[in-house]
């Protein structure tokens, strides 16, 4: 630390006859800013800018020297650049300062600034959470004494702000034993991804979570293990490239399943004696359709696609089987209804014709149609 040496007032009081001793240096750091002391007859009055003494000592002699000392001016040292989440707060911003406290100081995000009074140590820290990247500096800083210069207010911290990325997924409808192939979205490229998943409905097999270096894509291979469709719920958590957890979304997964067999066919077995008929099932769980066939030459008239449908039968011997089968997008029901039916004609009717063919060449019978 450079001294400037003021000018010094010795006043001895004291005897006539000067005695000339040897002198010995002892420092000595006087906790006041100015006084007098007395020793051996002699006084010695002092002023001092920051105070700073030596003494001089001969016997009963002591000589107190002081010395004009300027004051320095206060400094600033910013620091604490670093990268934080959008909505994390960071207490790494850091002000280190000489001087003598207390200290005042302003600081700024080269926006709003902010003053602290009062500071009793160094260094000064502080937490921030910037919604966007900021720059901090110290835009003004005294202590008890002098006002900081420009020169005096060193660097500045940055913050950068990562965003938080933002996932999303579809929610998709497959067929049992498929693979999910569930997309997984971000705003942010490089995205990673991590899930847990649960059945939700139904009763289904296959799904697994994952944790880390998931990856974008959820593959399990699904099983449904009964004829109604299942639901398989994944909770997904987004992390962007920079570290920074995303809000969690889910995607359901449904797993589709062939339907049950249809239940009895109601309807006529035997037909004798009719013309149309009417065949149904109860309605099948998950079937989105019916597959009906019906034995030649009996044809449908209507409900094809139904579970009732309306046929026509046909004159004549008629044998065979009326079937259907339940139907949805993953496929047809592993096994078929069949109704067997029957037709043979009924006795035919009077005879309509000649009772007496006297004189005729030729004559004419005929019935009515028999069903």
């Amino acid at each position: 630390m450079k001294k400037t040496l003021t000018m010094l007032t010795v006043v001895l009081l004291g005897t006539a006859n000067m005695i000339t001793h040897a002198q010995t240096l002892t420092p000595k750091v006087n906790p006041t800013s100015g006084g007098y002391s007395t020793g051996g007859g002699n006084t010695l009055s002092w002023t001092m800018g920051e105070t700073f003494t030596t003494a001089l000592s001969s016997g009963s002699n002591v000589l107190y020297q002081g010395e004009q000392q300027p004051y320095k001016r206060p400094t600033s040292v910013i620091s604490g650049t670093y990268a934080i989440c959008a909505g994390a707060a960071s207490g790494n911003i850091s002000i280190t300062l000489t001087g003598v406290p207390p200290w005042n100081l302003t600081y700024t995000d080269g926006i709003a600034p902010v003053t602290v009074t009062g500071i009793m140590a160094s260094p000064y820290t502080f937490t921030v959470s910037p919604a966007s990247t900021k720059t901090f500096a110290v835009s003004a800083l005294s202590d008890i004494n002098l006002v900081a210069e420009l020169a005096g207010r060193i660097g500045s911290a940055v913050v950068t702000v990562n965003p938080l990325p933002i996932g999303s997924a579809s929610n998709i409808v497959m067929c049992d034993g498929s693979a999910a192939n569930l997309s997984l979205n971000s705003n942010i490229t490089g995205t990673d991804f991590s899930w847990t998943t649960s059945v939700t409905s139904g009763t289904v097999a296959g799904n697994t979570s994952c944790s880390s270096n998931c990856g974008t894509l959820i593959a399990d291979l699904l099983a449904n293990t009964s004829n109604v469709h299942g639901d398989v719920t994944y909770v997904v958590t987004p992390t962007s490239p920079a570290g920074c957890v995303g809000s969690t979304f889910t995607s359901v997964v449904t797993v589709g399943a062939i339907p049950a067999t249809p239940g009895t066919i109601s309807g006529p077995a035997v037909v004798c004696g009719m013309n149309s008929a009417i065949y149904s099932v109860a309605a099948v769980t998950e079937a989105t359709s019916y597959i009906w066939t019906v034995p030649s030459p009996m044809t449908i008239t209507s409900g094809t696609g139904t579970n009732t449908i309306h046929v026509t039968v046909p004159a004549g011997t008629l044998i065979g089987n009326v079937t259907v089968r339940a139907h949805n997008s993953c496929g047809n029901s592993l096994g078929t209804s069949v109704l067997a039916i029957t037709k043979k004609p009924a006795v035919p009717g009077s005879i309509s014709g000649p009772v007496s063919i006297c004189s005729m060449s030729a004559a004419t019978y005929s019935i009515a149609p028999v069903f």
